[in-house]
C-alpha cells in the first residue's frame, strides 16, 4: 500500500480489517482515502452503518445500488453486513472441530 496507494481496493480491504477489528473510526479514515468508486461507495455503506449513520449509509447504499447493481454479490454482502449479529463466533467453542471452518468462513462473509 506505501508503494501504491492508489491502488484499486486497498483501501477498502483495510477498512474491511479494522471493522473486522472493532475499529470504525479507523475504517472510516481508511475508506474515505479509496480512489475506486465502487470499492468507496461499498465501503461506506458498511462503515457508516457501523457508526450508527444509518442516513450516510442509506445513502450510500442507495447510490451504490443506483450505480452498480450489476454487482449483486456486494449488494447482499452489505445487507447481510447490517443484519449480521454483533458477536457470530459466541457459540464457537460448543462446535465440534468439523463445524469450525463453516463458522469461520461466515465470519468472514459477514465482516
Amino acid at each position: 500500500m506505501e508503494l501504491s496507494p492508489a491502488l484499486p481496493a486497498v483501501h477498502h480491504d483495510l477498512a474491511r480489517v479494522y471493522l473486522a477489528q472493532q475499529r470504525p473510526q479507523e475504517a472510516l479514515a481508511e475508506i474515505e482515502q479509496e480512489p475506486e468508486p465502487v470499492w468507496r461507495l461499498f465501503g461506506q455503506a458498511l462503515v457508516y452503518h457501523e457508526l450508527g449513520n444509518k442516513k450516510e449509509a442509506d445513502a450510500a447504499l442507495g447510490e451504490f445500488i443506483a450505480k452498480y447493481s450489476e454487482d449483486a454479490y456486494q449488494v447482499a454482502t452489505a445487507y447481510a453486513f447490517r443484519v449480521r449479529p454483533k458477536t457470530p463466533l459466541n457459540g464457537l467453542k460448543k462446535r465440534t472441530s468439523a463445524e469450525i471452518p463453516v463458522f469461520l468462513m461466515l465470519r468472514l462473509i459477514l465482516c
